[in-house]
């Protein structure tokens, strides 16, 4: 809100302020301001430092802070970073998070060497090209969606170096620390025995590291070529064959979680809105920078699925059988995703005069932490701004946390209640 983060020093109120503010911390990207227009230096500057901290996580950063001052962490703290990092061994804790943030570091580092040649020549400059390589790639593997271009980065659709690497970028920041982690080791013991030929431990591919691997593969593809299908002629054909698949693949890797676009969003056809909707409610893995339902859960409701179609009691997934409270969990996340997605359409839809498509789209947007939006954003009423604001919130923090932190514990009580019949289907 201070009058340095602007370009003309004037401020941008409260509920502008609070909304980009909530974007860039929960990495979505969606914005009421042309971020490279209005925002100075200092406001760019401001904005990056949010997403960095949303795409690390508040929390993960403030274990690693307690790591590094020595302070001891209790039993319930210990099994949350268990969660959050897919790691039993609680002992390896401080080794894994110290990992994590100089993984990222090092990946941000690499892609904004990789980008800087792209836009040392945009910019003209070393200063401009370094601050926007940098910027560009926090935002990409933070899965942030944030742009320093008016057009986000319509005007590098042709460009293969500046989408590929932004692209791979998205990708290694949606399939969490725990997958890159376990793919990583799984490949060095597999080069290590099999070329090398060294008597070392097997490190093999975890469910979850599969689960993650297979269904981002799927969705790629999938998306990848439907978009250029259906936007074949309408939007594409002008282009040459390069750039059309180009331009339909990096639409596919960032509707899910990222929010750039080379595309023209706002023109596209209802079939590819509908299906980026489903895709940005799916959004990344569990434990990354992305948001939706993630396709862990996914994975989990389609074993569970599957299994009922072939009349099996228990539910398996790569050979792995999969626990009734796992199916719970996954079942509960949906739920309460389509309430909080259903419900913010419905807010909307009250407040604003746009098609509801393009509502549908909006709220899907914010509540998967994508960014992507059909161009109305900046045209929300206060009441609709403040309705995204929470949708971001509540899908950066996911529907668990937020109804967990707000519920009461209650006792358990020695009942057990006769069964019932219910008419079904």
């Amino acid at each position: 809100m201070t009058p340095i983060a602007t370009v003309d020093l004037t401020r941008i109120g409260f509920i502008n302020a609070l909304f980009t503010a909530t974007s860039a911390t929960c990495v979505t990207g969606l914005i009421v301001l042309d971020t490279a227009t209005r925002f100075s230096a200092f406001g760019k500057t401001v904005i990056m430092c949010l997403i960095q901290v949303g795409g690390l996580g508040i929390m993960m950063l403030g274990y690693f802070t307690a790591f590094l001052v020595g302070m001891k962490l209790t039993y319930q703290d210990k099994m949350t970073i268990s969660y959050m990092l897919d790691e039993v061994d609680t002992t390896k804790f401080a080794r894994d998070l110290r990992g994590i943030v100089l993984l990222t570091f090092l990946i941000e580092s690499a892609g904004a060497l990789m980008l800087y040649p792209a836009f040392l020549k945009n910019q003209g400059s070393f200063l401009g090209g370094a601050f926007y390589s940098i910027f560009h790639a926090v935002s990409a593997f933070c899965n942030a969606g944030f742009a320093l271009f008016t057009d986000n980065l319509a005007s590098f659709h042709s460009s293969a170096l500046v989408s590929m690497v932004i692209a791979i970028l998205v990708i290694a920041g949606g399939i969490s620390f725990a997958v890159l982690i376990n793919s990583f080791s799984f490949m060095k013991s597999s080069f290590e025995r099999g070329v090398l030929k060294q008597s070392k431990r097997i490190v093999k591919m975890s469910l979850n590291t599969k689960v993650v691997l297979s269904a981002t593969a799927i969705l790629l593809v999938a998306g990848t070529l439907f978009i250029y299908k259906v936007e074949h002629k309408p939007s594409l054909l002008s282009y040459d064959i390069k750039t059309q698949y180009l331009m339909a693949f990096f639409q596919s890797v960032t509707l899910r979680t990222a929010g750039f676009n080379t595309m023209d969003i706002s023109s596209l056809h209802i079939a590819t809105y509908t299906l980026m909707i489903l895709f940005m409610f799916i959004g990344g893995a569990s434990g990354s920078c992305a948001g939706g339902i993630k396709v862990n859960t996914v994975g989990v409701i389609w074993a569970y699925v599957k299994s009922i179609f072939n009349n099996r009691d228990d539910v398996v997934l790569f050979r792995h059988s999969v626990s009734k409270d796992l199916i719970n969990q996954a079942f509960m996340v949906m739920f309460l995703s389509l309430c909080a997605v259903f419900t913010g359409a419905l807010i909307l839809s009250l407040t604003e005069n746009k098609k509801f498509i393009r509502i549908m789209f909006e709220v899907t947007s914010a509540f998967g932490t994508v960014g992507l939006s059909t161009g109305i954003t900046q045209e929300l009423t206060g009441i609709g701004k403040v309705v995204i604001t929470v949708l971001m919130f509540i899908g950066r923090l996911g529907p668990l946390t937020v109804i967990a932190a707000l519920s009461r514990k209650t006792g358990q009580y020695p009942v057990q209640y006769p069964q019932g019949k219910i008419s079904i289907g």
